[in-house]
């Protein structure tokens, strides 16, 4: 297993003998990266249920700000500590070797905030949910913040809870890499609909606003854009 792009590339990543670990294929890295394009450049990222590490270190090579990894497993921890080492990172980094929840309590003041969040859980056991509610709840993520989730094809990604959204799903064999963005309602829309009552209240006679007649009756409507249809890799 290798760093696949960037300044590291071809760097080797030491992995953890056994099952305790399960890290993503240099195929499947690749191809995530690929997706992610410019979003990965100067972001802050946080690699959840961290492993060996790769998909934060892909992130560094490829000019990540920083790296926050997460993983309580102590084997685990000491392979994410080599293969930072072993690309020459440190300074970018800071490993938690503690449970999920934990970790994102204790990094929910971080600023700035997490622009790219990596979550690879152990498949099939409701940890996706619980993380997601934890880092709604911890308020350490950057309003444009992009969630990377790798998961079975049999555990659906509750996006539409905890204010998340799917935007791109892939399948890679037996693994599933669903893309999730924040649901941010824009401040002034709000403001728009305050503005809104209050020229009611001041016009209480004139509520059709006769200085603008060619207003259309749902002026609010608009279309945010069509997404293209794409093929599972």
């Amino acid at each position: 297993m290798r760093v696949v792009g960037g300044k590291c590339k071809r760097k080797k990543l030491f992995s953890l003998p056994g099952a305790n670990t399960r890290p993503t294929s240099d195929r499947t890295r690749e191809s995530i990266f690929n997706i992610l394009g410019h979003r990965v450049r100067d972001a802050v990222v946080l690699d959840l249920f961290a492993g060996t590490g790769a998909l934060g270190i892909e992130a560094l090579s490829r000019g990540a700000a920083s790296a926050h990894f997460i993983e309580r497993d102590r084997g685990a921890v000491s392979v994410i500590k080599r293969n930072i080492q072993n690309c020459n990172l440190g300074d970018l980094c800071s490993v938690l070797p503690m449970e999920i929840r934990a970790g994102i309590r204790r990094l929910g003041a971080h600023t700035p905030p997490f622009d790219l969040v990596f979550m690879d859980p152990p498949y099939d056991r409701g940890f996706i949910a619980e993380t997601l509610s934890a880092l709604s709840s911890a308020g350490c993520l950057s309003e444009d913040a992009v969630l990377v989730v790798e998961h079975s094809p049999k555990e659906a990604v509750p996006g539409d809870s905890d204010g998340f959204s799917a935007y791109d799903e892939r399948r890679y064999g037996r693994t599933r890499v669903t893309f999730l963005e924040l649901d941010i309602v824009p401040e002034d829309s709000e403001d728009s609909e305050d503005s809104e009552d209050s020229e009611d209240s001041e016009n209480p006679e004139n509520p059709e606003n006769p200085e603008n007649p060619e207003n259309p009756e749902n002026p609010g409507d608009r279309v945010i854009g069509d997404c293209p249809e794409h093929d599972n890799a």
